[in-house]
């Protein structure tokens, strides 16, 4: 948590976000019919073919990841109702967190216990589901099995303006302190 509490004079509060776009393939469930791929924090907006950047977070930031689906794929996603952070309007799936932790809360939903884990801990590997369905009646054949796609991102943390990533936490506090800016 120091780097949103910088002791250092001049340091910049926040944390500075390397974000890597379908990670684990192996595993992923119709990741090959999502034609882009978008990680926004506030007003700013990495896509999976931009140039690879950082983008800055700071307590208060909203996140999400967003996913358009092919216009011409036999599938749509549809709304879970145990998943409030997913909105979708067939098309474009959205996994989106505006509380002012957001960060760790889409960390903490979305972390995946994972087999390949860097042995430094200083990525996380997040994992993504939502339900697919067929567009139409002659289309059922091609909604995948179990009738939900999944995908994964891998997220790096570096204190702003620095470089090396920090190990991400084993587990997150249960809650998240009350915290007032100035």
């Amino acid at each position: 948590m120091l780097p949103l509490f910088p002791t250092d004079d001049g340091g910049t509060p926040g944390y500075d976000l390397s974000v890597d776009f379908r990670v684990n393939t192996m595993a992923e469930i119709e990741g090959n019919k999502i034609i882009d791929w978008s990680f926004e924090v506030g007003d700013q907006v990495l896509r999976q073919r931009d140039a690879p950047r950082t983008l800055r977070w700071e307590y208060g930031m909203p996140v999400a990841l967003v996913l358009r689906i092919a216009k011409d794929s036999p599938v749509v996603a549809r709304a879970d109702p145990q998943q409030p952070a997913l909105l979708t309007d067939g098309q474009s799936v959205s996994f989106r967190f505006a509380d002012p932790w957001a960060l760790l809360t889409l960390a903490q939903r979305q972390r995946e216990g994972e087999s390949l884990q860097r042995p430094d801990g200083r990525s996380q590997l997040l994992k993504f589901e939502f339900p697919l369905v067929a567009q139409s009646a002659g289309d059922t054949a091609q909604t995948p099995a179990g009738g939900r796609a999944r995908v994964f991102l891998r997220v790096a943390a570096s204190p702003a303006g620095k470089k090396n990533p920090l190990a991400w936490p084993a587990a997150f506090p249960a809650r998240a302190p009350e915290w007032n800016t100035p």
